[in-house]
């Protein structure tokens, strides 16, 4: 197909509406952002049969627009909000409105063709969904046990009550998670890998198989790179800046904080090397995220190679 034939889409995502506009020959649509509208929108654009189709994550509101493009197998790509905006800072577009952003979306498609990457199936969907409710219980528990040292008489009995409630309902999920992980082979051997990693309990596994599905596939660079533990430069000319962490998945990097925290009292391997980085005057923050990238690159290892852990081998081969 020649490149003037090309039809790159870019659609707007906000919660009632879906605002596509086309590049190279401009043209705009709205439709409505609920069951009919999306049809009305699959249908459309298998008959437009795009080259490139740009969605931005706008928190949720996006993905049954994404999944209905992608399961009827047209070229369907959600990008990071951020890069879209800095993106039109940079063509000197400062307005803001739905068909605008639609039709920044479809030239960034267009002009930048960003890489076409597998989006999670139903089942992967629903193991994050149920991770994330998961977590929302957990956050909810903490807030209202620290409201509940303030608390007094009646509305310290509410509050109790409702804690005894929401650890019953993340017990639920506990044991909805084991089943849906249990039904699936790949995933069960996986737990198993990563809990034999000391430091590593059912949350952390959880986490990963949920919002890491690419542990495994990856070099140890891009892996870091993906969940934000890769540190920048920050250099210009004669001035050396801190190198810092930026963007990731944060939910895998808490979940993997909270590993290192175990890990520096029971991981063989993890406890030497934070002792030895803050001997060398290492600030702890900076310890933290390099036990952290060490961690996370042998759970990588782990899972690529379908290998446990093996304290000897770890230790020896010098992971991360």
């Amino acid at each position: 197909m020649a490149e003037t034939d090309k039809v790159y889409v870019g659609i707007d995502v906000s919660k009632d509406t879906l605002d596509i506009a086309t590049m190279p020959q401009p043209s705009s649509r709205r439709f409505s952002n609920d069951p009919c509208g999306i049809d009305e929108l699959v249908e459309y654009l298998r008959e437009l049969a795009p080259t490139l189709i740009v969605l931005e994550d706008t928190g949720g509101y996006q993905r049954d627009a994404a999944v209905a493009l992608n399961d009827v197998g047209l070229p369907t790509v959600v990008v990071n909000p951020r890069a879209i905006r800095l993106y039109a800072k940079a063509r000197k577009i400062l307005a803001k409105t739905d068909r605008l952003d639609a039709g920044v979306l479809a030239r960034y498609a267009w002009k930048e063709q960003p890489e076409i990457r597998p989006m999670p199936d139903r089942d992967q969907r629903e193991l994050r969904d149920t991770v994330t409710r998961r977590q929302q219980i957990a956050e909810m528990i903490a807030a209202e046990k620290n409201r509940c040292h303030q608390a007094r008489g009646a509305v310290k009995a509410g509050i109790e009550a409702h804690i005894t409630y929401l650890e019953s309902q993340r017990s639920e999920l506990d044991e909805v998670l084991d089943k849906i992980i249990a039904s699936n082979a790949q995933w069960a051997e996986s737990e198993s890998l990563l809990r034999s990693v000391p430091g590593v309990g059912p949350v952390i596994t959880y986490t990963l198989l949920a919002e890491l599905p690419e542990l495994g596939s990856l070099n140890r660079r891009k892996i870091a790179a993906l969940v934000g533990v890769a540190p920048f430069n920050n250099d210009s000319g004669k001035h050396q800046g801190h190198r810092c962490i930026w963007g990731g998945r944060a939910p895998v990097r808490c979940a993997l904080y909270i590993g290192v925290l175990a890990g520096i009292r029971y991981n063989p391997v993890i406890s030497p090397y934070y002792y030895r980085l803050r001997k060398e005057g290492k600030p702890f923050k900076v310890a933290m995220v390099a036990c952290i990238r060490k961690l996370l690159t042998t759970l990588n290892v782990i899972i690529a190679t379908r290998r446990p852990w093996d304290t000897n081998r770890i230790a020896l081969t010098g992971i991360a």
